[in-house]
């Protein structure tokens, strides 16, 4: 079963999330396993971040490395 999960860090702006994002394709890690969609919406200074995984299991740090 699929699950979504929504995230609100307070105050993160286009510029730390584009910098993590350039982070996390230098190590190899933009596309987990078992992510199905990614996305971030909001006003700059106040962005969300929305991820659809496959599984409870799949959404969790540990069964992603």
């Amino acid at each position: 079963m699929a699950i979504a999960v929504y995230f609100h860090p307070k105050g993160m702006t286009l510029e730390q999330f584009e910098e993590t994002h350039k982070r996390l394709t230098a190590a190899g890690a933009d596309e987990p396993s078992g992510r199905l969609h990614h996305s971030c919406f909001g006003e700059d200074g106040d962005l969300m971040v929305f991820d659809i995984w496959e599984s409870p299991r799949t959404s969790r740090p540990t069964a992603r490395r």
